[in-house]
């Protein structure tokens, strides 16, 4: 076969070029070969591209890249054949294959699990059989490899065996497993422990075998690299903290009290004082045998991981207290968790969501659901069907029972007469067995009537909760007669649900009982129950929890109940996407399964301390439960710390907390993180099934309706035959409309009965109207919404189409003596323009939020002065609020605002008899009332934090309690007189109308009633204190008068609410685990203080305490652990402690040992019980509580865009304009004469290189101030003061130099100003002054590192959007501080008295005796630091802390009974859920929100890639005037890449095109504004408003920007944008007239070249005798002179024909 190009060149020369047009038909080669041109040589390289992709041209091979398999095995060699054909055998074979090396892999996974370790590398036998199953493992998975590299080869050519990752980890395993039986076998000396430990990679070889585990480890792989950028951002901030610690706390933490015979204290001294006999000594090696100091910068950086990850915090602040006193430590660890923990961790989870979401199973996913929601739609029809033909089968047999007489279906409908008359007919003939059929037929109907009634429905709910409450009063020690009762109740219930089942199946046939979802459950738990019954005769007292499944049928309540289709579709949701949680799940179990055989290899039977560990690594079950203890993230630093002893302590063993940070960093951030990643995703997908099912519905109402017209129009049919034939063919035209169709017409009659209303409504409401601001989407009730409506047929909840009636229409301005009034009125869901009264204008605000159509009405009712305060809330991202689209100044509309608020309160108030009422309104509605009120609450708040719990009586309680008088009197004064203001109830608008009003009435009368108890003889303390408990409440007062934070508390009410139903179905669950754990576990947490003693009668007496150094002779108790389950109020408590994931471990521990009821433990008596605890952490922390924060996030985003849901600028738009708004160029501070030395000083130290030199120092100075230690030789330490010393003195030149070249400019750059700050500190510390140490900010200069970070785009990127999120915080964070607030007043008043005590909790570092420590206290609860041992610690019965301030002997009245009180236990628990689940979650909710660009398409522009254009401005504006050349600011865009610019390989042609678009006003002197420039960009790259009708978008979008960013002047609009005029000079003119004179030149070249060809022609045939070449020069010549006289035209066009382009063309 001859080679692709052999042919011999054609006659024709192809031209390539778009521009030239191809030669005559069949030129020769001579004549071609005068006109060379370059389209010729192009059409040549074109073939040669073409050529070689054809035939590649085959180049030497070496040794190494030449296909040969082991060097030995060339392709068609039949060994390697063989070996290719075994590995690709036909399908079924490979299946065969796969599955055979799966089950050895699993076969070997087992025998790995089955080793025990026992101390000192004794072997069980069973262990010694197992080891020499190695050899035949090995063996096979030698064979599987050896197959492999024969067949692919070894690594150097294209997909041979080692360029697959998964066969490289096969090839270490096998590897490493030959060499540790080889180092066996020839007794070499190998550590073989660290070569068996590689064999734990060999579950891994599973993943390679199961497809879809593949696309769960794509995901989380493809999420790595976002990780790894957020992993770097993590590291900087744990060194950061590192340093900091290392400088304050090294060799801090070496001092504890020892006695005499050295018997030490477990706690650092130095502030804190050694009880007697004791001294201070320093010779302590550290808290937790030295593993959490700060002696290096490793031991630094390991306790601040372990501090961000939230675990063992608060004994490393508690150390550093005891040592340096607690004054300053708070600064260090507080804003370490803050910064830490809440953000940057919380990072990791944004970005995991954000990648899963992205990745392709996703789209699987979709598949399935879509899927799944067609199946819902044929059900739906199908049962519609169903109960036509039901209601069908009814009429036929009651007709056929009425033989005689008037059928019911007379006159129904003519359709059925026929088949009547054969029934009638049929019938006749038969006997009684037909009479039988059809009475049968007839009871199965009337039951089938009976069990679809609600009363039935109801009948069995009832059933099912009295079932329930039988199954939950089962508790310890209940009386005998209860258990008999318990005992027959049950078969009762079994009976009558029984009974239930078998109507159900009988009346709806089998088929159609089995079809649902809830009856198949039934049937399951029934089946269940009976088997349960049964095995109760046989094995008595053995439970199997089954029947407590039947609490689940509970669930049916939600039937009745609105949420029941949400929840519904939730559940759809997370089911079809159970096989990708089924997957990770699995994941999860390999990852806990390789590090449990890991932790075996490492630790195994290492663990031998003189205390029980029951997290250990000796045997695969404690193994696996450890591991999963350290995921669960519970007290993974005290594993750490024995795992770190068990290797030879700080000196030897430090390397094996490598194992635990692994295992922490990637099971408990990543991996469990997916979990709420696959939450996040369902919970959107159950989100648009709701909407889709509610539309459905909607359709299904319309087609309910019209079969009932049917049937009644059936039975009132009238004897005349024209009207039926006419009403008939009314029903028929409806049944053929379009649903569209039918809500026109809806709608259309609604709008009539609308506008007939508004006639006949009374004339003074209409023309007294009051105008207010529009209100906030999301303060609007659900029941206002159209869809909840009682005449919609919508009423599911789906938001109304907008009528066509709603287009906003332009009215023209109206005369300056009206001044134009917008009303946020819209009635029935499309805004009204009509003329009033006094022909006052409306208008159609564009931006409306859905409204319903009594909404007006309503607004028009509200006579509440602070309706006004609340309609200006912003949404919960603090997105600005729309005002009318009508610009002006700002004095103009302060002056109509003003004008407005008179009329209004004119036109609120009616006229009052008698001045008291009108001096009432004055007074509150003057400018300063609320602000007043304002400072009253923060005064009071702050009296409220500065009382003394302790000293009831001391002089500072006295003075605040006159000053409480005041602020009481005050609040008092602020209720009656809006009480006489706004009339007390009956009215619109009244004063107990609105909730707010009614807490600060409780409030006060609370505070009225304790002050006249306090007054009184005979007074109850505890109930005056309860009253006083109640001021707490008066900071909630402030949450009204701020329109900001009201809209983020109504954010979290309303996710409160939508997070109900599943926190329902969270409770429900939890009932069902609490149910089941009281059969498990009731009456068996009972243990005798002697360990030796099982039982309560053996447990009396004395015995003898080994435990602490001496003996003690100590009473024999019995006790019960403080969580227990005895009953199912402490069942669900233990839960819920367990849920939290603290103190977990201890729980599960009790419930392994447990025996028989009211007998003692014993150690790992039943593990199995551990499964209980797997599933239930599976179900709750693992899944429910991410669902839980899925809503909260996605409700928080969702209530953030409800009020731009119908603007047509979205979200990102709205971002990016926010940025171009606030952004300003970059100052560089550049002289103004370029000849003086202060201008060449300022161009050294602008340059880049001065920059990175400077960079490079910083890097330097953090390295050595990392090399610090503790204990290190005095020349080391000497050398490292003078390095600083050094850098100190480079860092004040680098200071002084740019003051010098900046001027005063300097101090003007926040950087600037903390580079000499801490050039300040570093100088005071060389000096030394005695007086104020300052070197701790040299410190700060690690914080320079940032500047360091921001040369990489993304960090910047992450660091930019990292200070936004930080700036949407701050009312989230005055939420969460109100939060703390009143928990912490709340414990001073309750607990504040409580003694402290070093054994309890409450203790010196931690109480609530003062408002700073109770705070601190609240703060570590959040953390999850232990907080239930709080809890026990503060309950009834505990010391009291004596009053100083009152006689020494008399008791304190409050101090009766001890103190403490079980109001702990909802105080805590109720504090952990608002904390823990809801506020911390809003800090979630807000970084994920801002951190969406990063599951977003990285094309799409957005704000975070806006800093880039500011930044590259200043390069070109260097003196910051905001106006470059417009050439400048074209070479500047193809600086900047896409998104934002052009990019440097972007063509002329195309950034003309964009150039055009963006179309900026050009100055006089030919400059653009940065503002103009930055805001047309933004423009082009969203394609905001850009089409044909340029001036009237750009209005339109001024108005927009004018809606939501209200207060912007005029000047800054026109800048963002400018409407520019036809004689007006703009950039889009100018690359417009380029273009065309390109067009122009090209159109031009290509008409003189075809005349040049043409003339060539005639000419070579014409003179064959002359020279070929000299026509050709002078030609080209002449095209030459053309080229540069169309050059010079380029450049001398007038600018005033530009604005004419079509002149150029004559």
């Amino acid at each position: 076969m001859a080679r692709f190009g052999d042919e011999s060149a054609p006659g024709t020369v192809d031209s390539g070029d778009g521009d030239l047009e191809r030669g005559g038909d069949g030129q020769d080669a001579s004549e071609a070969a005068a006109g060379l041109t370059a389209s010729m040589k192009q059409a040549k390289a074109q073939r040669a591209r073409t050529m070689a992709l054809y035939n590649p041209v085959p180049h030497q091979q070496n040794c190494l890249t030449v296909n040969r398999s082991l060097f030995i095995f060339a392709e068609d060699n039949i060994i390697r054949k063989y070996a290719r054909r075994i590995i690709e055998w036909p399908y079924p074979s490979i299946e065969t294959q796969r599955y055979m090396i799966l089950a050895t892999i699993t076969a070997n996974c087992v025998v790995l699990a089955l080793e025990q370790h026992l101390p000192g590398e004794d072997k069980t036998p069973m262990a010694k059989r197992l080891e020499k199953t190695e050899p035949y493992f090995i063996g096979i998975f030698c064979f599987e490899a050896g197959i492999k590299l024969v067949a692919l080869g070894f690594v150097f050519h294209k997909g041979s065996y080692l360029r697959n990752g998964w066969n490289v980890m096969d090839f270490i395993v096998v590897l490493s497993g030959i060499l540790a039986t080889a180092g066996a076998h020839m007794n070499i000396p190998v550590d073989l422990r660290t070569l068996r430990a590689v064999r734990v990679l060999r579950p891994l070889k599973l993943v390679s075998g199961i497809p879809s585990l593949q696309i769960v480890l794509k995901s989380i792989m493809k999420a790595m690299i976002p990780l790894l950028q957020i992993g770097l951002l993590l590291f900087f901030a744990i060194l950061m903290f590192a340093i900091i610690g290392l400088e304050f706390y090294s060799g801090k933490l070496h001092h504890t009290c020892l006695t005499v015979d050295s018997s030490e204290l477990a706690f650092a001294c130095g502030v804190r004082k050694c009880p007697e006999k004791y001294d201070c000594n320093d010779t302590w090696i550290g808290p937790n045998d030295g593993i959490t100091q700060f002696d290096n910068i490793l031991f630094a950086v390991l306790t601040v991981f372990q501090c961000i990850t939230m675990e063992g915090w608060t004994a490393v602040l508690y150390n550093t207290n005891d040592a340096l006193g607690p004054t300053w430590n708070w600064m260090y660890f507080i804003p370490l968790i803050i910064i830490g923990s809440f953000f940057v961790l919380n990072l990791v989870l944004g970005v995991l969501s954000g990648e899963f979401a992205k990745e392709r199973e996703r789209v699987e996913n979709r598949r399935a659901f879509m899927k799944l929601r067609r199946q819902q739609q044929v059900e739906r029809e199908l049962n519609g069907y169903r109960a036509w033909i039901d209601r069908a089968e009814e009429v036929m047999l009651a007709e056929e029972n009425k033989n005689s007489g008037r059928s019911p279906l007379d006159g129904e409908c003519t359709h059925f007469s026929m088949s009547r008359s054969r029934m009638n007919f049929r019938s006749g003939r038969r006997g009684p067995a037909a009479y039988l059929r059809r009475k049968e037929r007839m009871l199965r109907i009337s039951i089938r009537r009976m069990v679809k009634t609600d009363t039935f429905y109801l009948m069995v709910l009832s059933l099912v909760a009295l079932n329930t409450i039988c199954v939950a009063i089962v508790h310890h020690n209940q009386p005998d007669w209860l258990t008999i009762f318990l005992y027959y109740a049950e078969f009762v219930f079994l009976g009558l649900f029984l009974a239930e089942m078998f109507l159900k199946m009988y009346g709806l046939g089998f088929r159609l009982y089995f079809h649902s979802s809830f009856n198949c459950f039934d049937c399951g738990v029934i089946v269940g129950s009976i088997f349960e019954v049964v095995w109760g005769f046989f094995r008595p007292g053995m439970s199997f929890g089954i029947s407590v499944l039947r609490a689940l049928r509970l669930l049916r309540i939600f039937k009745i109940t609105k949420y029941w289709a949400s929840l519904r579709n939730l559940v759809v949701s997370l089911m079809s996407s159970m096989k990708s949680i089924i997957s990770l799940l699995f994941l999860l179990f390999l990852f806990i399964v390789v590090f449990a055989l890991l932790g075996m290899q490492l630790f195994g039977g290492r663990f031998i301390f003189e205390d029980y560990t029951p997290t250990n690594f000796d045997t695969f079950p404690a193994a696996i439960m450890t591991v999963f203890q350290i995921l669960t993230g519970e007290d993974w630093n005290e594993v750490m710390y024995n795992g770190i002893r068990s290797q030879g302590g700080v000196q030897y063993g430090m390397w094996s907390s490598i194992y635990f940070i692994v295992l922490t960093l990637f099971g408990n951030y990543t991996l469990l993180n997916v979990f709420l990643a696959i939450a996040v995703d369902n919970l959107a997908n159950a989100q648009e099934l709701t909407k889709v099912c509610s539309f459905l519905i909607s359709h299904l109402v319309v087609y309910q309706s019209h079969i009932n017209i049917f049937w009644r129009a059936a039975d009132e049919q009238p004897l005349n035959g024209s009207n039926a034939f006419a009403n008939r063919r009314e029903r028929r035209r409806k049944v053929n409309m379009s649903v569209w169709e039918q809500r026109a017409n809806q709608l259309r009659k609604r709008r009539q009965m609308a506008s007939r209303e508004e006639l006949f409504s009374s004339p003074t409401e209409d023309t007294i109207e009051t105008p207010t601001i529009p209100h906030h989407a999301s303060t609007l009730s659900p029941e206002a919404s159209p869809a909840h409506l009682p005449e919609s047929p919508m009423s599911v909840g789906m938001p109304l189409p907008e009528p066509p009636m709603s287009v906003s229409i332009a009215i023209p301005e109206p005369p300056a003596a009206e001044p134009l009034v917008n009303l946020s009125e819209d009635k029935t869901g499309g805004a009204n323009h009509r003329t009033t009264g006094g022909g006052r204008h409306r208008i159609a605000r564009k931006c409306r939020p859905s409204q319903g159509p009594d909404e007006g009405a309503r607004h028009r009712r509200h006579r509440h002065r602070d309706a006004r305060t609340e309609a200006k809330s912003l949404d919960c991202t603090q997105a600005p609020h729309e005002v009318p689209p009508v610009r002006r100044s700002r004095s103009q509309e302060r002056k109509i605002l003003d004008e407005k608020e008179e009329r209004d309160d004119r036109e609120e108030k009616p006229e009052v008899e008698g001045g008291i009422r009108r001096i009432c309104h004055y007074v509150v509605t003057l400018r300063y009332f609320e602000m007043t009120i304002l400072l009253v609450i923060v005064a009071s708040s702050i009296a409220l934090a500065a009382e003394d719990p302790v000293r009831t009586n001391s002089d500072r309680n006295k003075v605040l309690r006159y000053f409480d008088y005041v602020f009481t009197g005050v609040f008092t004064f602020e209720m009656i007189i809006k009480m006489i203001d706004q009339g007390l109830i009956l009215h619109d608008g009244s004063y107990f109308r609105d909730m707010w009003n009614i807490l600060d009435f409780i409030v006060v009368v609370g505070a009225l009633i304790a002050f006249a108890l306090t007054n009184n003889k005979g007074r109850d303390i505890k109930t005056i204190k309860s009253l006083r408990v109640l001021r707490v409440l008066r900071p909630l007062k402030t949450i009204k008068r701020l329109p900001k934070l009201k809209a983020v508390f109504d954010c979290v009410v309303t996710s409160l609410k939508n997070v109900f139903n599943i926190l329902i179905v969270y409770q429900l669950f939890m009932f069902i685990f609490a149910v089941i754990a009281v059969q498990l576990f009731k009456g068996k947490f009972f243990y005798c203080t002697d360990s030796s003693m099982n039982s309560e009668k053996e447990c009396q007496g004395y015995y003898i305490d080994y435990s602490r150094d001496k003996k003690e002779v100590k009473r024999r108790e019995w006790r019960r652990h403080e969580f227990h389950y005895d009953n199912v109020c402490w069942a669900l408590l233990t839960l819920f402690t367990v849920s939290t994931g603290e103190g977990w471990p201890q729980v599960l521990q009790h419930s392994t040992d447990v025996t028989e009821e009211n007998m003692g433990p014993s150690r790992g008596n039943r593990m199995e019980m551990s499964i209980f605890y797997v599933v239930y952490f599976v179900v709750f922390p693992f899944f429910f509580v991410n669902i839980f924060v899925a809503l909260i996030i996605i409700t928080f985003q969702e209530q953030g865009d409800k009020m731009i849901q119908e603007c047509s600028l979205e979200k990102n738009e709205r971002a990016c304009i926010d940025f171009a708004i606030s952004a300003k160029p970059m100052t560089r501070y550049m002289p103004q004469n370029r000849q003086t030395f202060q201008y060449r000083l300022w161009h050294f130290v602008a340059s880049p290189s001065f920059e990175y030199t400077v960079l490079v120092m910083i890097a330097l100075n953090t390295v050595v101030l990392m090399m610090k230690y503790h204990s290190a030789p005095t020349a080391y330490d000497t050398v490292l003061k003078h390095l600083n010393t050094a850098f100190t003195v480079l860092f004040s030149m680098e200071c002084v130099l740019k003051i010098m070249a900046f001027g005063l400019n300097y101090f003007r750059d926040t950087w600037n100003i903390f580079d000499f700050i801490t050039v300040l500190g570093s100088i005071t510390e060389i000096i030394s002054v005695n007086t104020i140490n300052m070197s701790f900010l040299k410190l700060f200069r690690t914080a320079r590192l940032i500047k360091l970070l921001r040369q990489g785009y993304t960090i910047r990127i992450l660091l930019w959007t990292f200070v936004q999120s930080f700036k949407a915080l701050p009312y989230v964070c005055l939420l969460i501080a109100m939060l703390f607030f009143i928990y912490a007043i709340i414990g001073m008043q309750v607990f504040g008295n409580i003694k402290l005590n070093d054994e309890s909790h409450i203790n010196q570092h931690n109480n609530f005796k003062t408002f700073l420590s109770a705070l601190m206290l609240l703060f570590r609860s959040a953390t999850g630091e232990s907080w239930q041992e709080i809890m026990l610690s503060c309950l009834s019965g505990q010391e009291c802390e004596p009053d100083p301030s009152i006689a020494p002997f008399t008791m304190s009245p409050d101090h009766e009974g001890g103190c403490g009180t079980d109001f702990a236990y909802c105080y805590f628990v109720s504090f952990i859920f608002f904390s823990s689940f809801l506020m911390l979650n809003l800090f979630v909710a807000v970084i994920m929100d801002n951190f969406e660009y990063l599951t977003r398409d990285s094309s799409i522009l957005g704000p975070h890639h806006l800093d880039e254009f500011v930044r590259i401005w200043g390069e070109y504006d260097r003196l910051a005037c905001g106006r470059i050349h417009y050439t400048a600011m074209y070479e500047m865009l193809t600086h900047m890449s896409p998104p934002l610019g052009l990019g440097k390989k972007c063509p002329a042609k195309i950034a003309y095109k964009r150039l055009v678009l963006m179309n900026m006003p050009v100055d006089e002197d030919m400059t653009v504004h940065f503002t103009s420039t930055l805001m047309s960009l933004i423009r082009t790259a969203l394609e905001i408003k850009i089409a044909r009708d340029r001036v009237a978008l750009d209005t339109e979008l001024q108005k927009e920007i004018s809606i939501i960013w209200p207060y912007l002047p005029q000047k800054t609009l026109d800048l963002l944008v400018p409407i520019n005029k036809d004689t007006d000079m703009t950039v889009g003119k100018i690359y417009a007239s380029m273009m065309i004179m390109d067009y122009f030149k090209q159109n031009k070249a290509k008409k003189l070249r075809q005349q040049l060809e043409a003339q060539l022609e005639l000419e070579v045939i014409s003179s064959k005798g002359k020279k070929e070449n000299d026509v050709p020069s002078c030609l080209f010549f002449s095209v030459h002179c053309f080229e540069i006289q169309q050059c010079t035209l380029v450049y001398s066009v007038d600018w005033n024909r530009v604005r004419h382009p079509v002149l150029l063309h004559n």
